[in-house]
């Protein structure tokens, strides 16, 4: 078949505009672009533009009327999908921007599912797997306010096992249940100091081992905090301003 005009077809409705093919077909124009496989059925089929009287505008590839193949929806309030799609719904690798935040990455079925980066408006993000529209497998958050969580979740929940680090430093590692500490871990403070636990349901049940006092220039973020305090402590006086007696000593 050959393009060989462009045509615009307006219901009460919708508006659908494709190009115009030359077929074999009886008919010697068709009002879209039809595969032979549905050649004379009035399907939508190939590449073409969907305006909807609700403000919905629809751009890509079609197949027996559906979206299938890459394309692009926008909505009237700002929000806008561009990706693939799969009978209707997105589904491989796609963006959806809307006014509460940006998810990119993979679909199944209109759903996040395997491996993409949400970023929400009010700061918060998640990189990592997702799993029928939830957190599932092995990702990292981070709030807005820089604290974070690194490990495992399930059904939209921290569970597994994970790290959670605090602004202050302070972080813990170990277990997860639904959300809440649970079995064994390890508190870590920014000094370096450590200790062992047992937590049940967010609740430390017993320390497992006595504080343990490490080295506190390994610890998370202490090369900033010296530099600040290096920063921040005054400068030695120069040897000429030094009076003649403190110049002797």
């Amino acid at each position: 078949m050959v393009a060989i005009a462009r045509v615009t077809c307006k219901s009460i409705r919708d508006t659908y505009t494709t190009l115009l093919w030359w077929s074999e077909c009886r008919q010697s124009y068709l009002p879209y672009a039809l595969s032979r496989t549905s050649l004379c059925t009035g399907m939508r089929h190939g590449k073409g533009v969907l305006k909807q009287a609700n403000g919905i505008i629809y751009d890509g590839e079609w197949r027996l009327s559906k979206k299938h193949g890459p394309g692009k929806q926008t909505w009237p309030n700002g929000d806008c999908y561009y990706g693939s799609w799969v009978s209707d719904a997105y589904e491989g690798q796609g963006t959806l921007a809307r006014f509460s935040g940006r998810y990119t990455g993979e679909w199944k079925e209109g759903l996040r599912h395997g491996r993409g980066a949400l970023q929400l408006r009010h700061g918060c993000a998640y990189d990592g797997e997702w799993q029928c529209g939830r957190m599932h497998g092995s990702g990292k958050y981070t709030w807005a306010d820089t604290s974070c969580y690194a490990g495992q979740w399930d059904d939209g929940l921290r569970h597994g096992q994970g790290t959670h680090t605090l602004t202050t430093g302070e972080r813990y590692e170990g277990g997860w249940a639904q959300g809440l500490r649970d079995g064994a871990g390890v508190e870590r403070q920014p000094n370096g100091r450590s200790r062992a636990g047992v937590w049940r349901r967010g609740k430390l049940v017993d320390w497992t081992g006595p504080a343990v006092f490490g080295d506190a220039r390994k610890a998370p973020g202490a090369k900033a905090r010296a530099a600040a305090l290096q920063r921040a402590a005054p400068s030695p006086a120069p040897s000429s301003a030094l009076s003649p007696r403190a110049r002797a000593q």
